[in-house]
């Protein structure tokens, strides 16, 4: 396949930008230390998927273990049957069948998929034994301000599973987070990250309160969630159904994280309304931040500086990527 490369450097920052001749609007980017863009899709002409993954390590300040970690949320627009499937599995005793989930992601609709990607076979630096293990969030800027971005969906695209020694899957894929998950629109963003845009699964010290859940719990179509003792919950406390590692053992844990608590494994996707995605691409995003824990400062990947440099990139990007387009029209 022919390829073009356009190579942007700062530092140890570093973006690579592939377009193959004929391809859509599908982009992926890895950062870090260092970042790399490839963009690849084979999606209907009118989709666009932005996938962005960060990699980094975490030291706790009470341990003084240092772990390693990795995240990845995929920007879906401009597509109105964006489809996940999933495997099939129980809760408890009752057995559900593989599937398909089906969200509409077109008109003013942006998706935004959240995984704790961090997978090492052979390894159990990717098992999660205490909260700051666990993915609770990402931040972002969108081009431009909407005038009222709306919360629509939170859903669990993988098993609700508890961790500890009891650990088990309570609730299958498909199911409703909203009464656990919510959105914010910041006019000044939060300490420690530089994106408008925020989803938590934890109130990080009073950043995100009830009201910003995406369903008020107990409501319409907001169910409330099971917490693995038998009864139900919801709300923004500590990081419960925030997401475990792939490679996460359930089984184990240390202090508060291995009293069975729910979580989420692996991914869940929220929709966010309101917006104008009219050419939405990767120049459209920039400040995209991984939040772990309970606590602002409980590691944040990429660091805040890559953070700047890569909203830079994606703009130099999304700039050299139109001309390319306009080249081939």
């Amino acid at each position: 396949m022919a390829q073009d490369l356009l190579l942007i450097r700062h530092i140890t920052f570093e973006v690579i930008a592939i377009l193959g001749a004929g391809m859509r609007t599908g982009t992926t980017f890895l950062f870090g230390m260092a970042a790399s863009v490839a963009l690849v899709s084979s999606l209907p002409a009118q989709a666009t998927v932005v996938t962005i993954s960060a990699s980094g390590t975490y030291t706790n300040p009470t341990t003084n273990v240092t772990s390693p970690r990795a995240a990845t949320a995929k920007f879906i627009a401009n597509d109105a049957d964006y489809q996940v499937a999933y495997a099939a599995g129980s809760v408890g005793a009752t057995p559900y069948a593989a599937g398909v989930l089906h969200f509409d992601c077109s008109g003013g609709v942006l998706c935004i998929e959240l995984q704790n990607s961090l997978d090492i076979p052979g390894s159990t630096a990717d098992d999660a034994v205490s909260p700051p293990d666990i993915l609770t969030g990402v931040f972002f800027d969108l081009m431009g301000l909407p005038p009222a971005p709306t919360k629509l969906s939170a859903t669990a695209e993988d098993p609700l599973v508890t961790v500890g020694p009891g650990a088990a899957t309570v609730a299958q894929p498909g199911t409703n987070v909203g009464a656990a998950w919510a959105f914010k629109y910041f006019t000044t963003p939060p300490a420690s990250h530089a994106g408008n845009f925020g989803i938590a699964a934890s109130g990080l010290g009073g950043t995100f309160g009830s009201g910003d859940l995406f369903c008020t719990p107990g409501g319409p179509s907001c169910p409330l969630l099971p917490n693995g003792n038998g009864g139900t919950t919801s709300g923004l406390g500590g990081v419960n159904f925030g997401i475990l590692p792939v490679g996460d053992v359930l089984t184990t844990g240390t202090g508060g994280f291995n009293n069975n608590d729910p979580y989420q494994k692996n991914k869940a996707i929220f929709r966010v309304g309101n917006l104008n995605l009219a050419g939405f691409n990767a120049s459209w995003l920039s400040n995209v931040s991984f939040q772990y824990g309970s606590a602002l400062d409980e590691g944040i990947i990429p660091e805040p500086g890559v953070i700047a440099l890569l909203g830079m990139g994606m703009v130099a990007l999304g700039a050299w990527s139109s001309r390319r387009r306009a080249g081939r029209a």
